[in-house]
Order: C-alpha cells, then structure tokens, then sequence
C-alpha cells in the first residue's frame, strides 16, 4: 500500500498548537462503548474509509456538529514488543508514572508514541549511540534531510539501524514525546441522535522497510474496536459551526471531510431549519468511494440538502477536485455568497484546502469584479464574520 502520510488525521482551525501535555493528563477519557463499526468504501477503493458509532450514555459529555471526538490512543502490543525485542529490555522493568511506578511495557502502550519518530528522538539516539550520520542530521542546516529521514524511518527502524546497548528503561523514554490525541470530527448530530456519536476514520495502513505499519488509531485501534468493545474518548470543541437556522450554506469537503456535514444536515433536519444547503463532495470513485451516498440522497429527498455536487477524482483521464466544481458553479457560488450563504470547507492542508481556497479567490474576482487584493479581502470579511470556516488537517 501506498505510504501516503505518516500521522494521523486532526483537525486544524484550532490555531497555534499547544505545548504537548503531561503524559497522565491522557489516561482521562471515558470508555465508549462501540455500537457500530464498518467500512463505507467498496472492495476496490484504495483508501478505506470507516464508520464507527459509539454509546455516549452515562457520560458527562456533550458535543455541537463541528466539534470532534478525540480518541485516546493505545500502541499495537505486538509493535511495543518488537520494540523491546529490539531493544534486548525486559518490559517488566519499571518506569516512573508520575508519583507511581508503571512497568516498560505499559509505558510504552498507552504513554509514549512508539511508531513515528519526532526530530527530539532522533536528537537523543544520536547522542546515545554516538553516530555521527544521525547528529549530522540534528543540526539547524540539515531540516530537509532530517524531515525525508523522519519520514523514512520509524522509531524501531532507527534503533535497529543504531544499535544502544544496556539502556535503562528511564533512558528509552526520556527520548519519545508523549501519545496525543487523534482528533475526528463528528458524523452526527446530538440533536437527530442523542446519546450516540458517530466518526468517519481513514484506514492508515502501508508499508515501509518491508513491513506493514499502521496508524495507532486509524490503524490499529478503530479497525480492531467492533461492537461491543471499547474506545477511551474525549470531546474536543471547535470553532467549525452552522450558520443560523434560516442562513444559507455551501459545504465542501473531501474523502473523511464531509464527516462534519452529516452531523450539519442533520442537525438541520432535527431542528428544521430552513436555511438552504448546498454540499460539494470530493472522492476518487462514484462505484467505491461516495460514502454516505444514501444519506446524501435521503436529505437530497426530504429538503435538507437543496444541493449535491460531485467531483470523483479518479473517474476520468482528467482529474476533477471540489476545487474544478466550484469554478464550474462559481457564478451561482458567487450569488449564494452575495446572498449571505456561509462557507465550510473541510479536508486535507496539502492539496484540498488550498486548492479550494485559490479557487474561491478567483471566483470572486471573475465573478465579482475583483482584484486578486480585492478578492483577498473579501474573504478575509467572510472569514471575521465567520462565514468562511475552515476545518484543514
């Protein structure tokens, strides 16, 4: 499979990040209880997407559509094995758990990330095992080199290669960052179904060295959590909101993006808002890849959605993106826009996004008779009116 990224999906609009939090500030989270979980993309798609329902009952948590349900992850123990194996380290050995003591291994499964190394283990092996290759790639001129070696290579693929031995238990650790959460926004609406909450996950799984590595979350924890088992979560606010009631909007979003926009359809629908909705939907293939293609069609029927286009990137000999949709219906983008129409775009930082958002630049200027400057500020007033929102992992 294809080794496309290597983290997992998060969603953005939050702002600067925040420093990385205490390794028990993770443990809180509620167990949720699974209901559902299965694949919505066909036998042939090439990046396969999940639905997962869990029972928020008997929590104190509560949720608006926008926000996203954060999954507290735990490491593979076959992955925190081979590392230890590796390692040649007992996983019994004990490692300091704020004013307890844990054992190695169950560090290593729920407090530290043991699959992608950061640029601060990379520093501390080099220091550790002295190669000169690997503090040539600590230094402030080596950034290109150092993200392609990040990138390339895992935390076991490093010790494998840079071989420390007699390490203490408290060594190893000192040089992981903490597990953070993995954020997803939610697929459902608390309105239209309370007491449950729905996600949509991409499947993180590829290959890398000559062997199969997984997301911890995507990968791991969410394929192998079916009903009945559970998932430690939290909620996670976000400023990714409906318009008012009556307000017009126009939804894009790509692949796992659309998730927050069933949880907007829906919670339109519960409380019969008469705002008119226009989504434009991004995804590979009509046959493999249209999830919630029934949903879509059912708020297409009752009134819900006013609105569905579809851009299926790999249908044709030429590409066609939610970006080449929203140029071929600028003029009628534009008026919605004139009209007070909101605008929610939710996707991918390396292509969608920007992509989309050069896309509306144009559209304003062709359509409204603007300069590039121009158009630049009208959606920076669409933006502080918070009618121009954007979710980019």
């Amino acid at each position: 499979m294809p080794v496309a990224l290597l983290t997992e999906p998060t969603p953005a609009n939050r702002g600067p990040r925040e420093p990385a939090p205490p390794p028990d500030a993770l443990d809180a989270g509620f167990a949720a209880r699974v209901t559902a979980n299965y694949p919505l993309t066909g036998a042939r798609s090439s990046a396969e997407k999940r639905h997962v329902e869990v029972d928020l009952m008997g929590s104190d948590l509560d949720y608006q559509p926008g926000d996203a349900l954060a999954i507290l992850p735990r490491n593979d123990p076959q992955v925190v094995e081979a590392l230890l194996d590796c390692l040649g380290i007992a996983g019994g050995m004990p490692v300091a758990d704020g004013a307890a003591e844990t054992s190695l291994t169950d560090a290593l499964t729920r407090r530290f990330e043991i699959g992608v190394a950061s640029p601060r283990f990379l520093k501390h092996w080099a220091a550790l095992s002295g190669s000169q290759q690997l503090r040539a790639l600590t230094k402030p001129e080596a950034t290109d080199a150092r993200r392609d070696f990040l990138h390339a290579h895992h935390v076991i693929d490093i010790v494998r290669a840079f071989p420390v031995g007699g390490l203490a238990a408290e060594t190893l650790v000192a040089g992981l960052r903490p597990l953070q959460p993995r954020l997803y926004s939610f697929a459902s609406s608390p309105a239209e179904t309370p007491g449950r909450a729905a996600i949509t996950t991409s499947t993180l799984v590829y290959e890398l060295h000559g062997a199969l590595r997984r997301g911890v979350v995507s990968g791991f924890q969410v394929p192998a959590a079916s009903p009945g088992t559970s998932l430690p979560v939290r909620v996670e606010p976000q400023d990714f909101r409906l318009p008012a009631d009556d307000a017009a909007i126009i939804m894009v979003g790509a692949g796992t993006g659309v998730a927050p926009f069933g949880a907007f359809v829906g919670e339109r629908r519960a409380r019969g808002a008469s705002g008119r909705s226009w989504l434009v939907m991004g995804a590979r293939t009509a046959r493999d890849d249209f999830i919630y293609r029934g949903d879509w069609e059912a708020a297409l029927a009752d009134g819900y959605l006013d609105r569905l286009d579809l851009a299926f990137s790999r249908d044709a000999a030429e590409k066609i993106y939610v970006q080449d949709r929203l140029r071929e219906y600028g003029a009628t983008v534009f008026a919605w826009l004139e009209d007070g129409a909101s605008l929610c775009v939710c996707g991918d930082a390396a292509g969608m996004g920007p992509g989309v958002h050069a896309a509306l630049l144009e559209i304003i200027a062709v359509h409204g008779g603007y300069s590039h400057e121009e158009a630049m500020a009208y959606l920076r007033r669409l933006a502080r009116e918070h009618r121009y929102q954007r979710s980019i992992y």
